[in-house]
């Protein structure tokens, strides 16, 4: 993929002052974990003390690497990266489960969901719902950041595509009779 360089501030995924080089691929894929981690478990990227979707990142690097569980290897930190995730998911699962409903500020959340079915489905179980969220994070993002990377360079190359699709958009918000409404599926045809 293409190397983007940029000033790390763009992102709270990548807040670093000083200029950095990422791929395309790997800002949409921080963008993607923190969006999906906000409305999986209500993670909030700004506020966040530790920085969890750099974590998650190496951990997707490591499950492309030659699987050798030695240490030093990209398989050895990511297996450790996703321990550390895999325990932090399970922290946030105890501490929402101990919080009573009324004082819950992310009621709504995938989270909340399966903490409710925690009590009448006989098969999930705690390390069940932190594995499922993780491998929800790993499957909606990874696969969407390389389809929006490869969007982005192949518009990048084709310029008439881009002025193409702005005249499209341009004509669509003429036509409406409200211009902040949301996309009609007649539009969207």
């Amino acid at each position: 993929m293409r190397q983007i360089k940029s000033k790390c501030m763009v992102y709270r995924g990548v807040r670093r002052s000083e200029t950095c080089n990422f791929s395309c691929e790997t800002l949409i894929l921080i963008m993607l974990l923190n969006f999906n981690a906000k409305k999986l478990f209500s993670y909030d990227a700004e506020n966040s003390s530790e920085d969890r979707s750099q974590k998650y990142a190496r951990i997707v690097d490591g499950l492309m690497s030659l699987p050798l569980n030695i240490p030093g290897t990209k398989y050895h930190e990511s297996k450790k990266e996703q321990e550390k995730m895999l325990a932090m998911l399970r922290e946030v699962l105890e501490k929402r489960r101990s919080t009573s409903q009324n004082d819950r500020i992310n009621e709504g959340d995938f989270l909340d969901q399966m903490i409710k079915d925690l009590d009448k489905e006989k098969f999930l179980n705690e390390d069940l719902v932190a594995r499922l969220i993780y491998g929800i994070l790993l499957a909606n993002s990874e696969s969407v950041a390389t389809l929006v990377a490869l969007a982005f360079i192949l518009l990048s190359e084709h310029p008439s595509v881009v002025e193409e699709l702005i005249a499209e958009q341009e004509a669509i918000l003429k036509k409406r009779k409200h211009p902040n409404s949301p996309l009609t599926w007649e539009e969207y045809k």
